[in-house]
């Protein structure tokens, strides 16, 4: 195999891939990157076993292909700057990489010991990739961590009546978005957990205003779309198992609808969360009319008053403030639209093809 391309592409393809090659693995083979030249496209991939990332672009070349160690080749090609970079696999030298005055030679495996990952065939459905990327970063943060119900650690795809739903849930808050495909599935009834770690992947990768076809298959499911440079991207990982629960009962519209800016309430959390410094620690909620009191008494005392337009019933409820800032972060709207029918209620948030709602903590 020959090659010869500009420095900062292959830098960019590798750092894509990277991200889903662990740093330990019984397989050796999985340590490493797979490099192929065919038909004009140069062609990363990196593995973990059960998940792969591909991404391809144009280049000069010979068909073949190598597998070399991804961390040493990593650690190379991040000095690099615009230079030309060219490479040739030789018996001897394994992978050479040449640029005008540096060489590098890395000993690899046999490019057909590397752990692909199959790509799936079945249903499909195309959906812009900001539209799909809106979806995830405002649900995923909802997923559950240490769940002990796996199909609640990632975002659970499906379709309804022609539009898509993301949701996350960890059993105390849940979050929704709806969202039109520009490709409606194949199969109306399709649907899968996109697990929290590929969730996080994909919008690190998914930059680009083109279309993304996804792909579900009985074990994996693929993300493909085209590159900014002519060339390819995908994501392939395996399905998580399991049915998820039937959270659409908790879908309700707003009953009363209270409205509060935004970027204020967000700061007030945060200046909240700081005062009460354990991670899910709480602070007592005050509705009084058209104030909204923040209240917090650990080690320091927090208060912070902030105005709203309120139509219910005078209460004080208790919640943990990053249950309601990490919803708010990622909310494009000025003003958050709210009910809150009580202090042992939900606290239920409505946007644009979004709602979210946040379970209070008890009351001492």
């Amino acid at each position: 195999m020959k090659f010869k391309t500009i420095a900062k592409e292959f830098q960019q393809a590798l750092g894509v891939v990277e991200g889903v090659i662990p740093a330990r693995t019984p397989l050796p083979a999985a340590t490493h990157v797979l490099i192929e030249f065919k038909g004009g496209l140069l062609t990363l991939t990196g593995s973990d076993l059960n998940n792969q990332v591909q991404c391809s672009f144009p280049a000069e070349g010979e068909d073949g292909a190598a597998l070399v160690p991804a961390r040493k080749l990593l650690g190379f090609a991040k000095t690099l700057q615009g230079q030309e970079l060219q490479a040739e696999s030789t018996p001897e030298k394994g992978l050479a990489f040449t640029t005008e005055n540096i060489e590098l030679a890395l000993p690899g495996l046999p490019p057909e010991d590397f752990p692909r990952v199959p790509s799936p065939a079945g249903a499909t459905f195309r959906v812009d990739q900001g539209t799909l990327c809106r979806a995830l970063r405002m649900t995923v943060f909802a997923a559950a961590v240490e769940e002990e119900r796996h199909v609640l650690r990632g975002c659970y795809l499906h379709f309804s009546e022609g539009l898509g739903r993301v949701v996350a849930t960890d059993s105390r808050r849940l979050a929704v978005v709806e969202f039109t495909p520009t490709v409606e599935p194949s199969d109306p009834n399709m649907q899968f957990i996109i697990p929290t770690a590929i969730a996080k992947v994909l919008l690190a990768h998914l930059t680009g205003e083109s279309e993304v076809t996804c792909t579900i298959g009985e074990k994996q499911v693929s993300f493909e779309c085209p590159t900014s440079n002519n060339g390819r991207y995908r994501l392939t990982f395996s399905k998580l198992e399991g049915n998820y629960p039937n959270y659409s009962r908790f879908i309700q519209p707003l009953q009363r609808e209270n409205t509060i800016g935004r970027e204020p309430l967000l700061q007030a959390l945060k200046r909240a969360s700081a005062a009460v410094e354990e991670r899910d620690g709480t602070v007592d909620l005050q509705f009084e009319g058209s104030r909204l009191v923040i209240k917090a008494q650990t080690t320091c005392k927090f208060h912070e008053a902030l105005d709203m337009d309120y139509k219910g019933s005078p209460f004080t409820t208790v919640f943990a403030p990053r249950y309601i800032s990490e919803a708010l972060e990622e909310s494009p709207d000025e003003e958050v639209k709210f009910d809150l029918q009580g202090p042992q209620s939900p606290l239920v948030m409505r946007g644009h093809n979004f709602m979210y709602l946040a379970m209070p903590r008890r009351m001492n």
